[in-house]
């Protein structure tokens, strides 16, 4: 019954067209009414009626062209305006001489408009009826049996079917590829959608998702699922779309692969399957459905998993449908290939290759996310650097492969006494961090010394292996940076008084500290001088900016310090300013002024930001490297500093802007802080500038900042 209800309805997209055509007929109907008493052979005495039924045929003309909402109709008022058609031209047939009539004609009317809009058995059915209608006069007309009637009747239907079956053909045609045209478009439309799905970096839990529901609906069926190969018997659900909630695997769902079944042949054969009606106890059929398709999904040469479509109706997929799934089954396939790549390269980005343990900077972004957790629930958070002992000279007398081996084995041993949501890195050449969350100093040094008699018993290959560590947790230390140099600090302590131990961190150790480092730290002082001298050629390119590094570093001290920063992180900003334009000597001349807001002038100012970070992050820490590399990105260093409190990046970027500006003009200083305040929340931050305003109104700023040892 719904398929005959779908035959007898017309297509949306015509009935507008239908109601104008069928309307159009009436009107050329009364007129014929009106006028047939002028045709030969017209008996006088039916004129009356045929004029009398001219009035109501216009009007009902008048009223389908323009009373009618035709998008709107119902099914049966196109059949009933149809059949009356007919009825009138059966009448004017009756009306103006009967077998001797010419009116007939009018029939093809009719005839070709529903052999146009409706399928072939609806078509059919009134092309029956149409000649019914010619053949009325048998009934009442007594000349029928003679003359040319009975000729005319027998040729007529052939003509019928030979005009009606040209007019439904080419219209099959022409719907066959408007629909493909519209199919196109669809399918080019869905794939564009992943595709920049795919380029524009989304998780691929999102694209999944995206792939099976752009797919349920260019298939027009009710539910879809990508699903990727475990083994040779299972399939997880990474992807599903459908119409109804209970009609779809949840994702994580895993479905095993029975022999003989359509996922098996599409596995084996390398080629979608189709199965037009399941059987009962299918489990396509206990998600409500009776028909479905699926096909292969393969990544370079091997085959990853499959797509899955399924309908309600049986029967519902066809050839075209099948090319449908292989194009998206490629698209699929490049996503996954891309995703697969970028989480590659993330983890690789984020992973130390020889220890497989994170590097430096996952350290630094996870260590920020703890701290802020630790903080938000008042949680306990511990940090361990543990170095290897006397790594150098093994390293310089065995060769570096005996050294990578004893870099493995430690983090091997780490890797042993860690938590799941512990974290080990890898931060220098024999130096690892261990991030312990939820852990008190006392716990965390349990754990430590754990793995460092571990490692202290273990037999010599080829040498004896120690390690020497020290703890710091949030109690001394609230900063992710400063949670970080301070564990490093009861390290140095624990190598300092022997080696081969653990000591929690004391503010104590760090003046002893400061004499235990200077040997240590002198090739980084030799390298840092290095730089320096850089900056300085650099500053002497141009006469306005000689010195500009030193007082750069002196003004952006001076405002971390009003910006209420501790006085030691102040003097590490500052020395971080001094170098913060150390990437512009690979340019022949100064780059655009730091107050420049173009797009092209600030890119190029964060290249050189970037190239200057890279330069220094060997010599200067994580932290102060990051500094110099968001100086440029106002909105990036003010996520990284703490709310309500100006972060290095931008303190850095106004000290260059400020030394700038008084530089080119001495005497105009109000002018410079106007400027400055003009680019406040565009290029600085309001705690950055509130803290310049209290250095000019304290007379600290002069025509040009001096720097100050």
């Amino acid at each position: 019954m719904r398929g005959l209800i779908a035959q007898a309805t017309i297509h949306p997209e015509e009935r507008q067209l239908y109601g104008r055509v069928i309307g159009a007929m009436y009107l050329l109907g009364a007129l014929m009414l009106a006028i047939v008493r002028f045709l030969p052979r017209v008996p006088a005495g039916h004129y009356d009626v045929l004029l009398i039924l001219a009035a109501p045929t216009a009007l009902t003309g008048l009223w389908i062209l323009m009373g009618i909402d035709w998008p709107r109709v119902p099914v049966w008022l196109p059949h009933v305006i149809a059949i009356a058609s007919l009825t009138l031209v059966g009448i004017a047939v009756w009306g103006s001489g009967g077998v001797l009539s010419l009116a007939w004609v009018y029939l093809i009317l009719p005839a070709v408009a529903i052999a146009y809009f409706y399928d072939r058995p609806i078509a059919a059915i009134y092309l029956a009826l149409c000649v019914i209608d010619q053949a009325l006069p048998l009934f009442y007309d007594a000349r029928a049996g003679h003359g040319t009637f009975l000729a005319q009747l027998i040729a007529t239907p052939p003509a019928y079917l030979a005009v009606g079956l040209a007019v439904n053909t080419g219209k099959r045609r022409i719907w066959a590829l408007h629909s493909r045209a519209e199919l196109l478009a669809a399918e080019q439309s869905a794939m564009r959608r992943v595709a920049t799905a795919v380029v524009d970096g989304e998780a691929a839990e999102t694209i999944y998702s995206l792939v099976a529901s752009e797919l349920a609906e260019l298939l027009r069926c009710g539910g879809s699922g990508i699903l990727r190969l475990q083994d040779d018997q299972a399939l997880l659900v990474v992807g599903s779309y459908g119409e109804r909630p209970e009609g779809r695997y949840q994702p994580g769902t895993t479905v095993r692969v029975l022999p003989g079944s359509d996922l098996s042949h599409a596995l084996q054969s390398g080629r979608p399957v189709r199965i037009d009606q399941h059987q009962p106890r299918s489990p396509v059929v206990r998600l409500g459905y009776n028909s479905s398709m699926v096909a292969p999904v393969k990544v370079g040469d091997q085959v990853w998993g499959v797509l899955a479509a399924a309908s309600v109706v049986p029967g519902a997929f066809r050839d075209e449908d099948e090319l449908t799934m292989i194009e998206f089954g490629d698209l699929l396939a490049t996503a996954i290939a891309s995703a697969e790549e970028r989480t590659q390269l993330a983890q690789q980005a984020l992973t130390d290759a020889l220890t497989g343990l994170a590097n430096q900077r996952a350290l630094h972004v996870r260590l920020e996310a703890e701290l802020a957790r630790a903080s938000r629930h008042a949680r306990p958070l511990s940090v361990a650097m543990i170095d290897i002992d006397h790594f150098k000279e093994i390293n310089d007398n065995a060769g570096h492969d005996v050294g990578d081996e004893m870099l493995v084995r430690v983090a091997a041993a780490l890797k042993s006494f860690a938590r799941t949501e512990d974290l080990l890195a890898r931060v220098g050449g024999d130096e690892f961090a261990w991030v312990l969350p939820d852990t008190t100093r006392e716990q965390a040094m349990v754990a430590v010394e754990r793995a460092r008699r571990l490692i202290g018993e273990a037999p010599p290959d080829p040498y004896r292996m120690t390690v020497s560590a020290g703890i710091c947790d949030t109690d001394s230390a609230p900063d992710p940076a400063e949670l970080i140099r301070l564990a490093d600090s009861a390290l140095y302590w624990s190598k300092a008084h022997g080696r081969n131990q653990c000591w929690v961190y004391d503010p104590e150790v760090v003046d002893e500290l400061s004499e235990q480092q200077r040997a240590e730290r002198l090739e980084r002082s030799t390298a840092l001088e290095g730089l320096r001298a850089l900056a300085r050629t650099l500053d002497n390119r141009d006469p306005h900016t000689r010195e500009h590094s030193d007082r750069v570093a002196w003004l952006a001290g001076r405002l971390a310090t009003r910006a209420g920063w501790p006085r030691q992180r102040a003097r590490l900003l500052s020395e971080a300013a001094r170098l913060h334009d150390i990437g512009q000597i690979a340019s022949a001349a100064r780059p655009p002024r730091p107050l420049a807001t173009a797009r092209s002038e600030l890119e190029q100012l964060r290249a050189g930001a970037q190239l200057s970070a890279r330069m220094v992050e060997d010599v200067l820490d994580f932290e102060q490297a990051r500094w110099i590399r968001e100086q440029y990105d106002p909105p990036r260093a003010a996520q990284a500093g703490e709310a309500g409190r100006a972060a290095g990046g931008g303190l850095i970027a106004l000290a260059d802007a400020w030394d700038t500006l008084t530089a080119v003009a001495p005497g105009l200083p109000e002018e410079a802080l106007a400027r400055c305040e003009e680019l406040v929340g565009v290029r600085f931050e309001p705690a950055a500038f509130a803290a310049l305003q209290e250095l000019y109104r304290a007379g600290e700023l002069g025509a040009t900042t001096r720097a100050s040892d």
